[in-house]
């Protein structure tokens, strides 16, 4: 995907009012594919069609296994459960099942449900019934839901990243900036409209760190917030005394003095801190 993450440009495709559809055994290929948007979704979208993300994405998966997936949903339409998939697509693995549950591929599939009941019936058809009794529905197929719980926000959010690297829902800074607006942080979209030289304290999960040999020590931060990315400079000093935060922090929040030339924008930083607002598995593109 070249040097964003695929998080990163789903985001900047969303805040472009392009709907990314999520993968779905029901409709998901091995690629990404388009989707024509239904007449209310035009009103809501831009554009005619929507991007369907592709089985890919999911960690651990075989190219081979997709394929097969997508083939039997051709030839024999929709499949109604995790336990159909088992039957019909006979080279998927046990861990591969558990991947597309935790991925959330398979909460169209039946009646809706959510991952955890997936994860539970994934787990059960993972389970070989030996050849006599391989077609055959027993009771747990005919058991409607499972005895857990759904998963949190929060635990979403990991799974999502775990699974994919990309959640589709809110960016995980969305659900922290009540807390961000009473610390005086301010979203990354609003920086542009500000003048040079302004106080400004930003923060947002690190999408890339960058220290080009000719910039005398300094490095530059990508941070991503859900309605944009802001970018700070570290002076060398500073670096020193944070060596840790900066390097290592996958969210983090700069004060610092707004540079705001041209329509180029920094903030030149006096400050970083490390937030401890989520254990999901962020990715940033480091020192390439």
């Amino acid at each position: 995907m070249g040097f964003y993450s695929p998080f990163t440009i789903a985001n900047d495709a969303k805040r472009h009012r392009v709907k990314i559809a999520p993968i779905d055994v029901q409709r998901s290929d091995w690629f990404c594919t388009l989707e024509e948007l239904s007449e209310d979704d035009c009103v809501r979208y831009a554009g005619r069609y929507a991007v369907r993300m592709g089985m890919k994405y999911v960690k651990g998966l075989r190219q081979i296994v997709a394929d097969a997936i997508t083939d039997a949903r051709l030839l024999d339409g929709p499949y109604a459960s995790e336990y159909d998939l088992r039957r019909r697509v006979a080279s998927i693995k046990k861990p591969e099942l558990r991947l597309l549950a935790k991925a959330g591929a398979f909460n169209w599939t039946g009646e809706k449900h959510h991952r955890r009941t997936a994860l539970w019936n994934a787990e059960r058809a993972g389970q070989s019934a030996g050849p006599l009794f391989e077609h055959v529905r027993d009771e747990h197929e005919l058991q409607a839901a499972a005895p857990l719980r759904l998963m949190t926000t929060e635990e979403r959010l990991v799974a999502d990243f775990d699974s994919t690297g990309v959640t589709l829902g809110p960016h995980p800074m969305a659900y922290h900036r009540a807390v961000m607006n009473t610390a005086g942080v301010l979203p990354a979209a609003s920086l542009r409209g500000m003048p040079d030289g302004t106080y400004a304290r930003v923060a947002g999960a690190v999408i890339a760190r960058q220290r080009p040999g000719t910039a005398e020590g300094f490095i530059f931060l990508s941070l991503e917030d859900e309605t944009g990315i802001s970018n700070a400079i570290i002076n060398p000093q500073l670096y020193e005394r944070n060596r840790i935060t900066v390097t290592r922090g996958k969210f983090l929040r700069v004060d610092g003095t707004l540079q705001n030339h041209d329509g180029v924008i920094n903030v030149r930083a006096s400050a970083v801190h490390a937030l401890a607002l989520s254990d999901v598995d962020m990715r940033s593109h480091d020192f390439h």
